[in-house]
């Protein structure tokens, strides 16, 4: 009788067990990377930002700082342009963005991308009246979101990361 017993309380906590790790893991969305939660602040730039070789996709003359002034955002790329202007654009490149203003610049990204590309969206939302950077890097394996916010209490700009799946095939992008 006591096996029995011993017996039926395994057999129960055995099914709790799978219970509770069932919800657990189907409940949660494993395939992402705490969306919203990730933020880090981006300080001027200490040292000299060399250009020179690189091709400037765009730039956007706006205050992004709320000082009155505008700054400019510049967006780069390693890929060089041939002879008609074209962009030679190879399997992967650097791609670098940075905010300048009159005495100061701030390098927002500085990184390699493969197979794919950095976009970017300057707006402000009713929501926090803010001047937010937003962008999209869509890449063969990647679908990285993140907003940039300069905090004036800092001097900086937060960077927060809005979306980042992990395991990414990225099958088709559109134009």
């Amino acid at each position: 009788m006591k096996k029995d017993i011993r017996k039926k309380a395994v057999v129960a906590i055995f099914l709790i067990l799978l219970v509770v790790s069932y919800k657990l893991y189907f409940t949660k969305d494993h395939n992402v990377v705490d969306q919203g939660n990730e933020t880090q602040m981006i300080f001027e730039s200490k040292d000299l930002i060399d250009t020179k070789n690189l091709t400037l996709l765009e730039k956007y003359r706006i205050d992004v700082d709320g000082d009155n002034e505008d700054e400019e955002v510049q967006l780069y790329t390693a890929a060089e342009r041939d002879a008609d202007g074209e962009i030679m654009w190879d399997d992967g490149q650097n791609w670098l963005m940075l905010v300048k203003d009159s005495d100061r610049a701030f390098v927002l990204f500085d990184g390699y991308i493969q197979l794919g590309e950095l976009k970017l969206w300057i707006y402000t939302t009713d929501e926090d009246n803010k001047m937010h950077i937003t962008t999209l890097q869509p890449s063969s394996a990647s679908a990285l979101v993140d907003d940039y916010i300069f905090v004036e209490e800092k001097q900086g700009f937060e960077k927060k990361i809005l979306f980042n799946p992990k395991n990414v095939n990225m099958l088709h992008m559109s134009k």
